[in-house]
Formats: C-alpha cells, structure tokens, sequence
C-alpha cells in the first residue's frame, strides 16, 4: 500500500498532542509506485550526477519554503509487537536519493558515536524534536510491526521531515557532489524490536 501523509501531524505532535496515525492524517491509497511525487529538474535521470541546475536553494530551503510532505509505503508487514509513541525503537535503515540510487545514510555500514559499526539504530518514537532523527522516521515507524519493512520518501531539505543541514557525498573523484534541497529521498527501514518506554531521569523525578 501507498500512503501519503500531511505535514499537520507534526503541529500538532510538537503542541503536545498524542501521536497517532489520525493525527498525521494518514492515507492509504491503491497500489503504485512509492513517489507520487515527481523528481525536480535538477534530479531528472539526465543530470543524475548532481551537474543539473538548482531548482530550490539552501537558502530557500532554511526559510521554510520546502514543504511537499511525504509518502509512504508498506514494503512487508511485520508480526510482532506494534510500534507505539513513547517506545524505543530499534531499526536498520537506508537513506537513499530517489533516481541514482546514491546512498547518504546506510547503518548496516557505518557507525557513529555510541552506536557501533552495524549496530541498529534507536530512538525514542514521538520525540521529534531529537535532532539526531529524521522526523520522516518517527511517522515510518509509528504504528508499525516488529519485522516490517517500510519506505517513507520526501525531499532532502523539507523543513518539517528533511534534513536539518545538508547531507555531504563525495562523486566518483572523491570530490564534494552538489546536492538540491529539492531532491528526492527514500527511508528504507525495518523495525527489528522494541522496548517500553524509559522511565523519567533524576533530574526529570527531581525538578518536575
């Protein structure tokens, strides 16, 4: 199944309110391809290689101005456990740009700070203003099931479910490759486990 999602969700989420699927206003349309959404100019198979022109600025981007949402697809359903706000999420991911395939973000081969070399990622689901996550993946991994796979899409730098800065890729010559925050991406992710949610900290019990 496809879904396409809104961005008011994440308004709403951010004011406190439960996350849910109805709050992100979720959408399941008939089978098709995962990108109802079309690739910009600059992301069309002939400029592949990031030499095409820009059709939205870094700048344009920062400024609020990139919000075309996302989609989403169920690629296999799990079995296990549903996925539930509040919950740690343990997940292996992809990030790949939609046309060329280039990889930005693989955790099957890279690891970063606590997180050893192939080790899953986790995160807390709901906590959207964790910076260290995508926002594309709380919606990815809400409601899901211990086993399935997902794949979430949206553009590089949308301001609600992109990046925050812009991601760096070296070329073939090992060469910074020019990126548009308009381009196209897709989240491929697994949820592998779950654990409940921790509880509050020290600090949280002593000055709440």
């Amino acid at each position: 199944q496809v879904a396409a999602l809104s961005r008011r969700g994440l308004a709403v989420a951010a004011a406190g309110a439960t996350l849910s699927c109805s709050s992100f206003s979720l959408v399941y349309a008939s089978d098709g391809p995962v990108g109802a959404m079309q690739l910009p100019p600059s992301q069309q198979p002939a400029a592949a290689g990031g030499s095409g022109p820009s059709t939205t600025t870094a700048k344009e981007a920062a400024t609020g101005h990139l919000k075309i949402g996302v989609t989403m697809r169920e690629m296999s359903e799990g079995t296990g456990e549903v996925a539930l706000p509040g919950m740690m999420a343990i997940v292996h991911y992809t990030v790949t740009l939609v046309g060329d395939g280039t990889i930005l973000d693989d955790t099957r081969t890279s690891g970063f700070g606590d997180r050893r070399y192939a080790e899953p990622f986790r995160f807390k689901l709901g906590a959207i203003n964790d910076e260290t996550v995508l926002r594309a993946m709380h919606l990815c991994a809400l409601d899901m099931r211990v086993g399935g796979t997902r794949r979430i899409r949206t553009c590089l730098m949308d301001t609600d479910f992109g990046y925050r800065s812009m991601p760096m890729v070296a070329d073939e010559h090992y060469r910074r490759r020019e990126l548009s925050p308009d381009w196209l991406m897709d989240i491929e992710m697994t949820l592998l486990a779950l654990e409940p949610a921790p509880g509050p900290t020290l600090f949280e019990r002593l000055f709440k």
